[in-house]
């Protein structure tokens, strides 16, 4: 009960790392020898089934697939930034451990959200509050909005489509270097090109190739074997984190967050850039 509950966690704030010691998994495994080997393991649970956890109720496949997706999402944005999937987060209980790092604080997120309580409250065969399951689902949207938010961050400002060049100026106003796949598309066929994405800064990218470009997709290069199961599928390239869209044949600005001048300055640094890439092509083919 909760008389229980507060002496737990009063041990754990007073006298973590003394004579009270908390171990992982892993860290069990290297401290402790083992004594058998365990050959044949079946999907169960102590509770001899997964009944309590996952048995075709609404609620419970609810949060399975919240959880799923919120891991993907934090998977492919983990991998975009070139940090560690599934970190293991120091969590001394009498200390903060989200204030500094923004991607350790989702993946503790997950970390909770994975925790069995919240199925085994929602719905049958036990029946608890409505919170629980509320509970989850808080965690993971958390994740999900988190990263669609700072996503929105990384926009495209200009491009150029011009005689089968397109010239892309994209501005990362994240704090992290995104190291993406970007892959530029007329409907018919793609062109696909890794692209570093330096934090609060403009980069200009040209794609050859390519006429009447209709999407421009910046991907997470994730795979199958990192993501394990997923709700969102994948492809050669990844994760799609973001897609923009192109007018085939136009020079556009596709946000109204820069300023007149700075638009004026991006266009011109992108035709001269598209023009340096036109002109040899061109005179390649008069010779």
């Amino acid at each position: 009960g909760p008389a229980d509950l507060q002496a737990i966690y009063q041990v754990l704030s007073e006298y973590q790392g003394t004579w009270f010691i908390t171990q992982t998994a892993s860290e069990a495994i290297e401290t402790h020898k083992p004594v058998a080997v365990v050959t044949n393991l079946p999907e169960t649970s102590w509770a001899l089934n997964l009944n309590n956890w996952n048995n075709g109720y609404p609620g419970k496949t609810e949060i399975w697939y919240s959880l799923a997706l919120a891991r993907e999402y934090l998977v492919a944005f983990t991998k975009a930034v070139g940090a560690q999937t599934s970190p293991v987060v120091p969590l001394p209980f009498n200390t903060t451990p989200n204030s500094t790092n923004p991607i350790y604080t989702l993946w503790n997120y997950l970390y909770i959200a994975e925790g069995s309580d919240w199925t085994w409250q929602t719905g049958p065969p036990n029946y608890g509050p409505a919170w629980f399951k509320q509970q989850a689902l808080t965690y993971t949207d958390a994740i999900i909005n988190t990263i669609n938010g700072w996503l929105q961050q990384v926009r495209l400002v200009k491009y150029v489509d011009v005689n089968n060049v397109v010239v892309l100026q994209i501005y990362n106003g994240l704090n992290y270097t995104l190291y993406l796949t970007l892959v530029v598309s007329n409907g018919t066929y793609a062109i696909a090109k890794s692209v570093v994405l330096k934090p609060h800064s403009m980069t200009t990218i040209p794609v050859i190739g390519i006429e009447n470009a209709t999407t421009a997709q910046l991907y997470s290069p994730v795979s199958e074997n990192e993501l394990g199961d997923h709700p969102i599928p994948i492809n050669q390239y990844g994760f799609a984190l973001i897609t923009y869209k192109l007018s085939p044949g136009n020079s556009q600005a596709a946000s109204n967050q820069v300023s007149t001048l700075n638009n004026l300055y991006v266009g011109m640094v992108i035709t001269l850039i598209a023009l340096s890439i036109i002109i040899p092509l061109m005179l390649h083919r008069l010779i």
